[in-house]
Order: C-alpha cells, then structure tokens, then sequence
C-alpha cells in the first residue's frame, strides 16, 4: 500500500453539538477556577466554557484563541487529566469538565465553519525565523505573524 492511500481516522469522534452544550453547562464557574491554574498556558477555560453553553462559538474560539494558536491540537495530545482537568474542582467526585474535548469540539467546529478571519497586520516589523516545527515553535511564529512580523 504506497502511503498516498494511507488514512487516519480517530477511534474518539469527539462531541456532537448537543453533548458539548451539556457538557459545558456542568461546569460551576468558580471564583477561584483552579482548571486556570493547572493550564500550562492558563487558558481562561471557565470564560470559553461558559460561551460554549450559551452556543456562542465564535466568542468561544475567540477566547481560545487568546492564548492558543493549536486549540485542536491541544485538544487532542495534551494530558488535561494531570492538567486543567486534573484541577478541576468536580475532579474530588471523579467528574471533572472534559476541558480537552470541550476545546476540542469549538476548534474543529471552527475549521468546518470555514469562516473569514480577521486579517493579519501588514508585514512591517521585519522577518524572523523560526527554528523548529513543534508546538512552540508553531505558537512563536503565529505569535510573530499576528504582531506584523514577516
């Protein structure tokens, strides 16, 4: 089989858009979210949960997005079980939020809305170049992209 035919497919096919909204309307927003805290990026989780169960998905995205260039990725690999989900105070009952595949679900749901985006600044800055295709060095370029560098 030459690799062209090659194929992935998730054995997890994530949340409909029904299991999202009700996944995220268990959350308890708390004053002190701790799932903040276990976030290596401190992603405001409790803000762009609470868009998810109002059905306010770009606001969601928006969120995300403040801190994310990989929200899908990250949605997928990152270990949220010892992370933000880890925190989580419903954790105690063995019930915390599934952040990642609430992130997950608003990220993929994003991509297939196939929306405009908001236009990058004019490449005025100057150039860099980025070392490095892993996660951070895709997060530094878009980084870099999003302040007007080339």
């Amino acid at each position: 089989m030459s690799s062209k035919n090659i194929r992935f497919k998730e054995d997890d096919a994530g949340y409909s858009m029904k299991e999202a909204i009700n996944e995220a309307k268990r959350c308890l927003n708390c004053k002190k979210p701790s799932c903040i805290k276990g976030c290596p990026i401190a992603n405001d989780i409790p803000d762009f949960i609470y868009q998810l169960s109002m059905g306010n998905m770009g606001a969601a995205m928006k969120i995300i997005n403040e801190k994310s260039n990989l929200p899908a990725i990250c949605g997928r690999v990152c270990p949220h079980e010892k992370q933000c989900e880890g925190h989580c105070i419903l954790q105690k009952k063995g019930e915390s939020i599934h952040i990642g595949k609430l992130e997950r679900f608003i990220a993929d749901f994003d991509a297939d809305m196939d929306l405009i985006r908001d236009r990058l600044p004019q490449k005025t800055r100057g150039k860099v170049a980025v070392i490095g295709s892993g996660p951070a060095g895709l997060t530094v370029a878009g980084d870099l992209a999003r302040s007007g560098f080339n």
